[in-house]
């Protein structure tokens, strides 16, 4: 069982409530919280750096070895049907995970909870694997009834069945990565991707080159499981080696004793981790003599309770439920955002010229999705301190949180669309040697540095949202935006052509995302943080 330490509020009792409050924009000390979130997102930086630079750059290893525009195009929208219908599948249940075991953690229930959390994420995977296979195997139906290119699309079917194979591999990685992160400790998740994403790298090379086993770009998909696989292997062995099962995966089968956050000591009626202390545990009755409490902080003090876990409820339909409740407002944002990168893809299939515009938009995207993964970071980092303090009885520090994240991604998304509109000409030539996709890229590359600033705002602010288990609202307007993105797209590019075509579709994914941003920074503007408390039955304890 993990004990939590006497926690201080950082900034006092007295810090800002609420984001639009006077409070929260006053100067104080926010360096303890700003070295906070650094720390916890440097390592998710690098880490999701790492995945998404490893495909880039196998994809342009395909580019340069195999000479095939179609294999190419292939290879771009292959790995795109693949996540969409795979990868982002399993990642968006994972976010259950986010805000049931950030919570548990402030609360000291990690070891109580966290296991049973984590083996009903699997249940919904071991499902959503079915969807992906389906998706796999009738993808070059599902391509030619959207009009892409023939040759495209067999190649990009070709490719989504052999990736296929990693798609488990990396639902299971990133389910344990999330719990990890949730506990304050972003560096399995690290040291995971550096090795995936080295035998990726490697195995690519060795499989696409002429003088190797020259597979084509098939073996860039094939390099990708496997290293799925390596990434696996790299954070159970972390795990085991630094003695992290017992919060991450351990289920506690015999009565325990569990340590949970009161916030206010005196009323008997306090709630711990969702739960009245005069309430029955769904493992046992909680009587006066199997209480003990005292004052470890400010207004708040810890219960210690005997209670008997029961393994058999993850798979009780009232806790899948639950977990599903959570799961899916998150999981539905971060659907929306892949999927509408895949209608993006569909749209520039429909244009004039469609092989050489859909490799600059393939170029275009696979870098512009790399800087996107600055942004995802500071929010699991965002998420996993809010939970934390939603958990600990200290949600009146989150705004100060928004604030700092907030910043940081601005000037984060000032950088990178800088640096992607100037270096543009090198990016087009590090991709593919074909001068007619490098003009394309060169041309179009400004529509996607217009999408930075929205979704740093979205993909920033949404993970205090989702820490706190609010995401609903945010997941209705960044649908909304992508639904008017997607139609705007296809006005301004398929239809008029206006400015040109493909920088037309961009434009419509800027709006969508732009949109999406400031609904984002509404809805944290809003929202009473101080008022939010765990999610009700945090614990398999809860009645």
């Amino acid at each position: 069982m993990d004990v939590r330490p006497e926690t201080k509020p950082l900034l006092g009792t007295d810090g800002p409530t609420d984001l639009g409050s006077n409070a929260a924009c006053q100067p104080r000390s926010y360096l303890p919280m700003v070295s906070e979130l650094w720390l916890l997102a440097w390592p998710v930086m690098v880490r999701n750096l790492l995945n998404c630079g490893s495909d880039r750059l196998t994809l342009a290893v395909v580019g340069h070895y195999d000479a095939s525009t179609a294999h190419y195009d292939g290879a771009g929208l292959g790995e795109m049907l693949s996540n969409i219908s795979g990868l982002s599948v399993g990642l968006g249940i994972n976010l259950g995970l986010a805000t049931l075991c950030s919570q548990s953690f402030g609360a000291g229930r990690a070891a109580l909870d966290n296991g049973m959390h984590l083996r009903r994420c699997f249940v919904f995977l071991a499902c959503a694997f079915v969807w992906s296979a389906l998706a796999a195997t009738f993808a070059e139906q599902i391509l030619s009834g959207l009009k892409q290119p023939a040759d495209v699309a067999r190649a990009s079917a070709s490719f989504a069945r052999v990736q296929l194979a990693g798609v488990p591999f990396y639902w299971v990685s990133g389910a344990l990565q999330t719990v990890c992160d949730s506990v304050q400790n972003t560096k399995p998740g690290l040291y995971a991707m550096v090795a995936g994403s080295i035998m990726q790298v490697c195995l690519c090379v060795a499989f696409v080159h002429p003088n190797g086993l020259d597979m084509g770009f098939l073996g860039m998909a094939a390099a990708r499981s496997i290293g799925g696989l390596v990434a696996l292997i790299v954070v159970i062995v972390y795990i085991v080696g630094h003695d992290m099962g017992k919060v991450v995966w351990g289920i506690r089968r015999n009565p325990v004793t569990m340590q949970c956050f009161v916030n206010d000591p005196l009323n008997d009626n306090s709630e711990v981790g969702g739960q009245s202390l005069q309430q029955p545990t769904a493992g046992g009755e909680i009587n006066d003599g199997d209480i003990d409490a005292q004052t470890i902080g400010p207004g708040r003090r810890y219960a210690r309770n005997r209670v008997d876990v029961d393994h058999f409820q993850v798979l009780s339909c009232k806790h899948l439920s639950r977990y599903a409740t959570i799961m899916l407002p998150a999981g539905a944002l971060w659907w929306m955002e892949w999927w509408s990168f895949e209608g993006l893809t569909i749209l520039v299939g429909l244009l004039p010229n469609a092989e050489i515009a859909l490799g600059a938009h393939g170029t275009i995207f696979n870098v512009l999705v790399t800087t996107y993964q600055l942004f995802t970071a500071l929010g699991t980092a965002l998420c996993a301190a809010s939970g934390r303090r939603i958990g600990e009885g200290l949600s009146h520090e989150i705004p100060a949180l928004l604030w700092i994240s907030g910043t940081m991604a601005l000037v984060i998304a000032a950088c990178m669309g800088s640096a992607m509109y100037i270096f543009r000409a090198y990016i087009a030539e590090a991709f593919t040697p074909n001068p007619d996709v490098q003009q394309y890229t060169r041309e179009n590359i400004i529509g996607a540095t217009m999408s930075i600033p929205g979704y740093a705002l979205l993909m920033t602010l949404v993970g205090a949202c989702r820490g706190a288990n609010r995401q609903k609202i945010v997941a209705l307007g960044t649908v909304s935006g992508y639904t008017m993105g997607l139609a705007l797209g296809w006005y301004l590019g398929v239809k008029i052509g206006w400015p040109r075509p493909l920088l037309g579709v961009w434009l419509g994914n800027a709006a969508a995302l732009t949109w999406a941003g400031l609904w984002t920074v509404g809805v944290v503007i809003a929202i009473q943080w101080s008022k939010l408390r765990p999610v009700a039955g945090t614990g398999d304890t809860a009645p």
